[in-house]
């Protein structure tokens, strides 16, 4: 002590402030440097998750041109060639997307996800070709059109998981993410499968009676079956 006292006697005011002042800042920038990482942290895990937001973008567009073309698709399979021109239409909203997601996906240093992505742009082109060749009925399309549509939603949790967008550290972040990018495309999704199968039924009920000759009661009985019934319960 009488050693320390001794050394400050000695320094100079100007010294003594200068020595005051390094102490100050050193107490004051280790909690500031330490923010300041925390914050650098934050900003850099946020960037990733926005990095993440463009691909799953272009994969719900993906989604939602598939399930405009099953519906064309499935009015075209039970007869109604008039839909026809939604067919070509929804089908290049498809591959137009399909093409903005190529690009994005190429620079994602994720052989597991690219493979994925791979098979889905494979199962894509059968369902296109399926429904556009009339190689199988339309309830057949349909289940087709919706396992697609199932490994879309399913690549989107791949997205959100490599892109850490399934790690948001607060509560209202990570809720928010999984309802909007995961829950609601979910739902929507099960909400067509319900209307898709419902509304063909009655599409193929209008054409059967619009076909009918004059007092012919029209042959209904593979209209809506058994399956259909279970399928819609």
């Amino acid at each position: 002590m009488k050693l320390q006292a001794g050394f400050l006697q000695r320094l100079r005011l100007a010294h003594k402030f200068a020595l005051l002042g390094l102490v100050a800042a050193v107490t004051l920038g280790v909690p500031l440097y330490g923010a300041y990482q925390e914050k650098q942290a934050n900003i850099a895990f946020t960037a990733g998750e926005v990095k993440g937001l463009p691909p799953i973008g272009a994969t719900l567009e993906m989604i939602r041109g598939v399930q405009d073309h099953r519906q064309a698709s499935s009015y075209v399979l039970i007869g109604q060639t008039k839909s026809e021109p939604d067919v070509t239409k929804n089908a290049a909203a498809t591959e137009t997307a399909m093409a903005k997601l190529d690009g994005l996906l190429a620079d994602i240093d994720n052989a597991g996800l690219r493979a994925k992505w791979s098979a889905i742009k494979g199962d894509w082109r059968k369902v296109k070709e399926d429904a556009a060749l009339r190689r199988v009925e339309q309830r057949a399309s349909s289940a087709e059109h919706a396992a697609l549509i199932a490994r879309l939603i399913g690549l989107i949790g791949e997205l959100t998981a490599h892109t850490q967008l399934d790690l948001d550290p607060t509560a209202e972040g990570y809720y928010m993410i999984q309802e909007a990018l995961v829950e609601l495309p979910r739902l929507s999704e099960l909400l067509g499968q319900l209307r898709s199968p419902v509304v063909s039924r009655l599409r193929e009920i209008e054409r059967l009676r619009s076909e009918a000759k004059p007092g012919a009661a029209p042959d209904y009985s593979q209209v809506f079956n058994a399956a259909d019934r279970t399928r819609i319960s």
